[in-house]
């Protein structure tokens, strides 16, 4: 709700900017204050080459975030792989199964992977979980489709209903109106008349009467001039 009204008074709170301005400012002073260890002359900084390349800090606070990142690059550029077969190129990679091979396996080793990787795909499997993608993927499109009609459905319905409502300019009327009625001005102010400041609202924000009166005689108020 703060924010929110800030929004919505913006235009009367005339040090706004220097205020956030200092507060910034505050972040600022804290952040250097809390990353010290970091500075010319901290634990960081006196640590020598051979000690900086022995350490390992996860990039993230979380060890799949990592993968989980990898995975959505891949499947940007892979379209039709499948998780799979995405775990089986990592682990091969990271494990460095390559060089294992080479130094391990015999050419019978290699000869009885490759019957068996044939005997897997001539079960199907892999053509069978295709086509489950294939038909979720296509459900998922259809139903997409359909909510992109329904909003713009809901939409026309929607311009229909506040251009019959119409806007208000008497401050006696809008006084008397009920949450509604209210949310009915603000909502014209906002798709018609393409007020800034509302825009910049949540309608889910604009929780209480009060609020709401107070936003759509703020709102003519601005249309006025």
């Amino acid at each position: 709700m703060l924010v929110v009204a800030i929004r919505v008074l913006a235009s009367e709170l005339l040090d706004l900017e220097l205020m956030i301005s200092a507060m910034f400012s505050g972040s600022a002073d804290g952040w250097r204050q809390f990353t010290q260890e970091f500075t010319p002359g901290g634990s960081f900084d006196k640590l020598t080459p051979e000690q900086r390349s022995r350490m390992f800090i996860l990039a993230t606070n979380d060890a799949n975030e990592g993968a989980l990142g990898s995975w959505r690059v891949h499947a940007r550029f892979h379209p039709n792989g499948t998780a799979n077969g995405f775990s089986n190129k990592a682990r091969v990679e990271r494990n460095k199964t390559e060089l294992f091979i080479e130094k391990v396996c015999t050419d019978e080793d290699q000869l009885y992977v490759m019957r068996q990787v044939r005997s897997d795909g001539a079960a199907g499997e892999t053509a069978k979980f295709r086509q489950h993608l294939l038909k979720a993927q296509k459900a998922r499109a259809l139903a997409t489709r359909q909510k992109q009609a329904d909003t713009e459905r809901k939409k026309r319905e929607e311009i229909a209903c506040l251009t019959a409502v119409g806007l208000i300019v008497d401050r006696n009327v809008i006084n008397k109106m009920k949450k509604d009625e209210l949310q009915d001005q603000i909502c014209i102010y906002r798709m018609f008349l393409q007020d800034e400041v509302l825009l910049e609202v949540l309608l889910k924000d604009i929780k209480t009467r009060a609020f709401k009166l107070y936003a759509a005689l703020a709102a003519l108020t601005r249309n006025e001039e």
